[in-house]
């Protein structure tokens, strides 16, 4: 028993790192945190831990509204 939870320990390191990257899409891609934490679920306190203060969310959330930004000057020059 002891050889099988040395094994289990980076198949569970994978599987968290799989999810990590699932919800970072999801979040990509538009989701809320409530909506991704529904979707896998859970609730969304876990997903805000996931990433950490400052975490992805923000990223994301600065990301878009940069990109809305240059959306919005490009439709200007029509």
């Amino acid at each position: 028993m002891p050889g099988d939870a040395k094994r289990a320990d980076p198949i569970v390191e994978e599987l968290v790192a799989i999810k990590r990257l699932l919800v970072y899409a999801l979040l990509e891609d538009g989701l809320s945190q409530g909506a991704v934490a529904a979707a896998l679920g859970t609730n969304q306190s876990s997903v805000s831990r996931m990433f950490g203060k400052g975490g992805v969310t923000k990223r994301v959330s600065r990301r878009r509204q940069k990109e809305n930004a240059e959306a919005a000057d490009a439709g200007g020059d029509e």
